[in-house]
């Protein structure tokens, strides 16, 4: 779930959010010049928004720098940097870059896809063609900040003789909040260990 590189070459963490805005930190070709708009917020063209959802007033977008979007993987002296997370509710915004896979499509999904639940939204990710892998996180707006809610690891080969399920609760009580910012792409792998204490660090 955590890659370094794309395209062999390293994933640079190049992000700036200011002021709602969400650029880069460096400058980029003329061609990916200039800016749109998303609830609130002021977007780089270098991000394209792959998928967006709603719960209830909170709003959620995944951005893809474009030159890691299927198409434009040809691009010359490429900038490769983490993909979004946006979240805005209420008139306040939020940008994480510790979220979304930075893995390269071939045969799988680049990334999750964002969802509507019953709690709150839901990201979820499935990989594999016979052995199958995937895992969904919910999110929801709790104590005014989106938190992890739930993750769930869900496994089995082709003929479902050997299944796997793995589940945890990030915020079980009234009081306890666990930020999305606290969140790491290798989560999944963790709780699929069953290494709980790392979520607690």
């Amino acid at each position: 779930d955590t890659v370094a590189n794309y395209l062999n070459k390293p994933i640079q963490h190049l992000m700036k959010f200011q002021n709602d805005t969400i650029q880069l930190s460096i400058s980029i070709p003329k061609s990916f010049a200039g800016y749109y708009k998303w609830n609130g917020f002021t977007i780089s063209k270098f991000y394209i928004k792959s998928v967006e959802a709603t719960f209830k007033g909170l709003h959620a977008a995944i951005l893809s720098p474009v030159t890691m979007t299927a198409n434009r993987e040809d691009i010359a002296d490429s900038i490769y940097t983490d993909r979004l997370l946006i979240i805005e509710y209420k008139n306040k915004r939020w940008v994480y870059a510790n979220i979304i896979r930075n893995t390269e499509g071939d045969d799988q999904p680049e990334h999750e896809g964002l969802s509507v639940g019953k709690e709150g939204l839901k990201l979820s990710y499935m990989a594999g063609q016979g052995y199958k892998y995937c895992y969904n996180m919910l999110i929801a707006m709790f104590l005014g900040q989106p938190c992890l809610m739930n993750l769930l690891v869900e496994e089995h080969n082709a003929t479902a003789q050997y299944q796997a399920t793995h589940q945890y609760n990030f915020t079980p009580g009234e009081t306890e909040s666990y930020s999305l910012y606290k969140y790491r792409r290798n989560f999944p792998m963790l709780l699929r260990n069953g290494n709980y204490d790392a979520f607690l660090e």
